[in-house]
């Protein structure tokens, strides 16, 4: 059996002689084949920036959703607003501020919850909203 190869535009694959018909076209597989991992490619190229965009956008959204205002609401008209000197404490300010019988510690946290405060340091002029909760009740 003889086998040739024809080259040209079609790239045919002849095999045997010419005249049993046993031809087929190799060039029309390959692009076939060439055609189906391009789109293959792309879909899972696709499918990446999807699955990217939606992994970011969600991540987003939930560092947003977490993200809070720093600033407490304002005083309401009941409660007090302190001042910060230069040397006072959260507890020198608590112990001051508080009514008789209640505990200095359960003062120094409710003031830290209400101002939103992760420590007790505090800054020279900064401004602290004493709850209504902690101050003595004035008589009716």
């Amino acid at each position: 059996m003889v086998q040739a190869w024809v080259l040209g535009s079609n790239s045919t694959v002849v095999s045997g002689a010419e005249s049993n018909g046993f031809t087929y076209k190799k060039t029309e597989k390959v692009k076939g084949r060439a055609r189906a991992a391009a789109f293959g490619f792309r879909s899972a190229r696709s499918f990446f920036f999807l699955a990217a965009f939606l992994l970011l956008f969600s991540g987003f959204a939930v560092v947003r959703s977490f993200a809070g205002a720093s600033a407490p609401e304002p005083a309401a008209a009941t409660e007090a607003v302190v001042s910060v000197d230069a040397g006072d404490t959260l507890w020198s300010i608590a112990e001051s501020v508080k009514r008789d019988g209640l505990d200095t510690r359960e003062a120094v946290h409710r003031i830290m919850k209400r101002n939103g405060l992760t420590s007790s340091s505090l800054d020279s002029g900064q401004e602290l909203i004493i709850p209504v909760s902690i101050t003595p009740r004035l008589p009716s």
